[in-house]
């Protein structure tokens, strides 16, 4: 069965209503109703403890907190009852702040962090004026994280755009970010990338590591012999199969091999590409054991210079956005 418990105080003339509980005041008296479990009514005049209790159930109420009166038959309570209900503090918690990215959208953007430049590249965009690519840092317990989002139309089926993090210097740029680089490969002891990305992405794209080969330093486009990449996710084919190599193991992983002579139109620069047999979002580049192999196996000349080495997204159509949660090159 079902109870109503009811009570008057004097107060000010207000209303108010929360889950199970209704309150109404009128002329200096306060009437109380709660459902509960039998009927029962009581009106009488409420005392200091009371009136007390009753102001901190409507605080309760307008603050949205549950009351709930079927739980427990509710008849006539003494005030030292009502005094001894626990009232639970309404200061709020405060929410934990989020980083908002800073994006820098611009055509060829930079950012430069270190030794380590972040290039907004959209070599490949052509006429295309509906997309949107820019570079994106935000700040993670304390420090500043980098990355890159992009939207392309779905277009020619061609590679519109590589944002992209550059260590060294490539080819069509005045100057390196670092001193370690360009480096005879010969002399090169030690060239590692520790990385980890987070990527979300739809539509044609790979993530894959660059690394410009030429012949002379300071490095020119004119004096560039190989492209050689690293391809570490991917939706496309990398190249037609007539260029397929074989499987090679480089540092304990499994590649396919592509090999694609003078792929660059004029150039003359080779085209090498290592493609991972599964995606790989972190672990450690040793770029000196691909170096290894291409000079052992006579695919480039070990006085030749690389001039860069890149990470990035090659995209052709499609949305995605790309986070750098580790990136540290060691050079020697």
């Amino acid at each position: 069965m079902c109870t109503t418990s009811s009570r008057e105080v004097d107060l000010k003339a207000t209303s108010a209503r929360g889950q199970g509980v209704e309150w109404f005041f009128d002329g200096g008296k306060a009437s109380v109703t709660t459902a509960a479990c039998g009927r029962n009514r009581v009106d009488r005049r409420a005392g200091r403890h009371v009136r007390e209790a009753i102001r901190n159930l409507v605080c309760l109420s307008l603050l949205g907190l549950t009351i709930v009166g079927c739980d427990y038959e509710v008849g006539s309570p003494s005030a030292a009852d009502l005094e001894a209900s626990p009232v639970q503090s309404s200061e709020a918690t405060p929410e934990a702040e989020v980083a908002v990215p800073e994006a820098h959208c611009g055509d060829w953007d930079t950012l430069t962090d270190s030794d380590l430049v972040y290039q907004n590249n959209v070599w490949g965009k052509g006429n295309i004026a509906d997309y949107e690519q820019c570079l994106l840092t935000r700040s993670l317990d304390g420090a500043t994280e980098y990355g890159w989002r992009w939207r392309w139309p779905k277009g020619n089926g061609q590679v519109k755009s590589y944002p992209e993090v550059i260590y060294g210097q490539k080819p069509w740029d005045s100057e390196s970010s670092t001193s370690a680089l360009p480096a005879p490969i010969e002399a090169i002891r030690e060239l590692s990338i520790a990385y980890a990305v987070e990527l979300s992405a739809e539509g044609t794209y790979n993530l894959a590591y660059d690394i410009w080969v030429t012949s002379t330093d300071p490095p020119t486009p004119d004096t560039i012999t190989h492209e050689v990449m690293i391809w570490m996710d991917r939706t496309f084919e990398s190249q037609p199969r007539r260029f397929h190599a074989g499987d090679v193991v480089v540092d304990d992983i499994a590649y396919d091999l592509y090999l694609r002579p003078a792929f660059h139109a004029g150039s003359g620069a080779d085209y090498i590409a290592f493609v991972s047999q599964e995606p790989r979002f972190s672990g450690v580049v040793d770029v000196v054991a691909f170096l290894s192999y291409l000079v052992d196996h006579n695919h480039i000349p070990a006085d030749h210079y690389v001039a860069a080495v890149e990470l990035g997204n090659e995209v052709i159509e499609g949305t995605g956005e790309l986070w750098l949660q580790r990136y540290q090159v060691t050079a020697d």
